[in-house]
């Protein structure tokens, strides 16, 4: 694996900008209040407040994106382009979330609850599938272990944005059933 070069650093940091900025124009654009909208959902039990979403999005982002460095300056293979291949779905996933879950009131007059389910398993779908190319990429470069240990495991990069859409997946599915 090359070195991350500050050059990528501050590709990455402004990509992540832009890719919030898009994902955040969604929300101005159709004029949704999703803390407003969100509280008037029926939810589960173990449904967090608004405010922890905007943490866990942006510490996942910020791992995808380190976990995206990593696969970028790793040696070519089949492995590695299938790799970024999910990356860009799974980015463009992330992207469309907005409009498909809040966008389905303006579009139908009201919030359609499986949108809330839908994008995010079908991106807890992906990352599985990513975090498979993954842990074939890490172990062929080098052990597992190491990579883990030096804080280049892509397969770790993508632990906690796992964590989070098995939460986020049982919570879209608990407003689906629940609304």
């Amino acid at each position: 694996m090359n070195k991350i070069t500050l050059k990528q650093i501050i590709i990455a940091i402004i990509c992540y900008i832009i890719v919030n900025l898009i994902a955040g124009y969604g929300v101005i654009l159709l004029g949704a209040d999703i803390s407003q909208i969100y509280g008037q959902l029926n939810k589960p039990y173990f449904a967090p407040p608004t405010w922890v979403f905007s943490i866990a999005w942006t510490l996942n982002t910020i791992l995808f994106v380190y976990g995206f460095l990593i696969t970028f300056n790793s040696k070519k293979s089949t492995i590695r382009s299938s790799l970024l291949n999910l990356d860009y779905i799974i980015i463009f996933n992330y992207l469309i979330f907005q409009y498909i879950s809040f966008g389905s009131g303006i579009l139908f007059g009201n919030i359609i609850p499986s949108m809330f389910f839908i994008p995010t398993a079908t991106m807890l779908i992906l990352v599985i599938i990513a975090m498979r190319f993954a842990y074939i990429m890490d172990k062929s470069e080098m052990s597992l272990l190491s990579r883990i240990k030096s804080g280049d495991s892509v397969l770790a990069s993508f632990v906690p944005l796992f964590s989070w859409l098995v939460i986020a997946s049982a919570l879209g599915f608990g407003i689906w059933i629940m609304n």
